[in-house]
């Protein structure tokens, strides 16, 4: 049986779509994500247009209102009825999965690491792409918003849209680690507590 980011693989060589004009965190990270856990091989492989075309077959996110959108009614929510955005759907369905192939953790370790990135990283992102900078601010959000330019032709925002994705990467990947490294220290940390107390114990 194919695992989600195999499936996701699989629909990427039909092409792979984001909306065009201004970019966001959203759609950056989304991007980030496809390319770190091998969905696509290069940024450069995401065409951003207008709307999704007719018969399309491929991968889309953050428009055209399927599972990687946001902006449809009916959209998935999070607990307390917050709406997911393109990045944490894409995380909710490949997170874990990514965590467990990079760092070769238990799946257990794998989830709770990828629960801790979601609350730490991605679910502030949502908020902020959903509901605005305004009522919930978030500095990587900003600084990825002002690069916008509305005198940009199409390309140039295409290929300012993978710069930013690109020099962004090593940092995503090293926000991810951290989350793993912070479950694996806290399991070892009840290990060595449980191991003192058997110790005390005995003696």
């Amino acid at each position: 049986m194919p695992t989600n980011i195999e499936i996701l693989k699989n629909l990427a060589k039909n092409g792979v779509i984001t909306h065009n004009g201004r970019f966001h965190a959203d759609d950056i990270l989304s991007a980030i994500l496809l390319k770190i856990s091998g969905v696509i091989d290069n940024i450069s492989k995401i065409q951003r247009v207008g709307r999704v075309p007719e018969y399309f077959d491929g991968l889309a996110f953050d428009i055209g209102g399927g599972k990687f959108d946001h902006h449809q009614e009916g959209a998935k929510e999070r607990q307390k009825g917050k709406k997911y955005a393109a990045f944490g759907l894409l995380w909710q369905e490949i997170g874990t999965e990514y965590i467990q192939n990079t760092y070769h953790v238990d799946e257990k370790i794998a989830k709770n690491a990828a629960k801790k990135f979601d609350s730490d990283f991605v679910r502030l992102m949502d908020l902020t792409d959903n509901y605005g900078a305004e009522k919930y601010p978030n500095p990587l959000s900003l600084i990825i918003s002002s690069q916008n330019n509305t005198k940009y032709s199409d390309q140039e925002n295409k290929q300012l849209f993978e710069k930013i994705s690109n020099d962004l990467e090593s940092y995503i990947v090293e926000s991810i680690e951290n989350s793993c490294n912070f479950i694996q220290d806290k399991i070892k940390a009840k290990k060595l507590a449980l191991m003192e107390m058997n110790f005390l114990f005995l003696i």
